[in-house]
Formats: C-alpha cells, sequence, structure tokens
C-alpha cells in the first residue's frame, strides 16, 4: 500500500534526475552526498535527486554546504556524524532538502534555494510558476506544463478553482516569509 502513492506520483509527471547529473553531484560533493547509495532502511538520498531543472539550484546550494561541512570536519575531526544529506525531494512542486545536521547558515541556504525553486521549472530550469493540475502542484515554465497538460489530456479548470489556486499559492508564500522570519533572530 505504502508504494501506491509513490509510484501515482511518479506517473504523475515528477521526473527524477538523470543519472549523469546525478553521478556527477555525489562525485562533486562527496561529503554531502556520502549516504547518496545507502540502504533505503537508513537514509532517503537512496532515491535520488527531483528534476534535472533544478540540477543548478542543487548544484549551488551543494557548493555552499559542502565547504561549510568541510569546515566542520577540520574544526571537529574527532566527529563521529557530520551533517550530510538525507533527502532531496519535490514536494508541493516545491524543492525540499532535509539533512541530518547543519548550522544556521546551512538553514539558510537552504530555506533560499527552495525558494528559488518556486520560480525554476523542475524540468528545464528556466523561469516558471506554482500550478496545479488534479490536486498534484508542479513548478514548470509555460512550455513545460503545456507538454505536462497534453501527456494527461488535461483541460484547465474554471474561475473559482483558480482563484482556490491563487489563495492557497499567497497563503504558503505568506506562511514562509513569517516562519523563516522567526529563525533570524
Amino acid at each position: 500500500m505504502a508504494w501506491s502513492g509513490y509510484v501515482n506520483h511518479i506517473a504523475h509527471g515528477v521526473k527524477s534526475m538523470n543519472q549523469e547529473l546525478d553521478k556527477k553531484l555525489v562525485k562533486d560533493f562527496p561529503n554531502l552526498y556520502a549516504d547518496r547509495y545507502g540502504d533505503m532502511r537508513g537514509t532517503c538520498m537512496c532515491w535520488g535527486f527531483p528534476g534535472d531543472g533544478w540540477e543548478k539550484l542543487i548544484r549551488e546550494l551543494s557548493e555552499k554546504l559542502e565547504k561549510e561541512i568541510v569546515e566542520l570536519k577540520q574544526k571537529y575531526p574527532d566527529s563521529e556524524y557530520p551533517p550530510r544529506a538525507s533527502q532531496v525531494k519535490e514536494k508541493f512542486g516545491v524543492l525540499r532538502f532535509y539533512m541530518s545536521g547543519y548550522t544556521d547558515s546551512m538553514k539558510e541556504a537552504i530555506g533560499e534555494a527552495c525558494k528559488k525553486s518556486w520560480v525554476t521549472c523542475e524540468d528545464c530550469g528556466n523561469p516558471g510558476k506554482l500550478r496545479n493540475m488534479g490536486g498534484w502542484y508542479y513548478t514548470r515554465c509555460d512550455t513545460c506544463w503545456e507538454e505536462l497538460k497534453k501527456s494527461y489530456g488535461y483541460k484547465e479548470p474554471g474561475f473559482f478553482a483558480t482563484l482556490w489556486d491563487h489563495i492557497i499559492y499567497w497563503v504558503v508564500d505568506e506562511f514562509w516569509w513569517k516562519v523563516k522570519s522567526l529563525f533570524k533572530k
């Protein structure tokens, strides 16, 4: 039963990053993605990364995090559990990046990358926006959105459904900034 939701989600236009880009991220940031090929009982990194369009966002974030992890390992060489990525995924059309531990600056960098993902197409990396199709949220540019809709034979909802999407987007956006401001003290 647990797998049915995952399979259904894959069937609704969510793509994983291609293997070449995936392997390059792991190679370039070995401390951050040390668990990439770990057992699913110990890490969610075994599922890989979200779509190719967010590779640049993930790479920029990874550069900042890797640098800080290396500094922490030098400062605390006896630490048995340095911070590392525990899951990188798309949820509700937005990048989610979870770690086993983090500093305030890591947390801020992750928040900024997630915020950028709201306006970056997950498929191609071009400017995009958060969209809804049948209850599934995606961040897509106009071209990728049209391709996705066409592949499912999707027709746009009426005025009230679109209004509801705008209200949800506004509430999520307002909530994000309020939560973020709590951690800036």
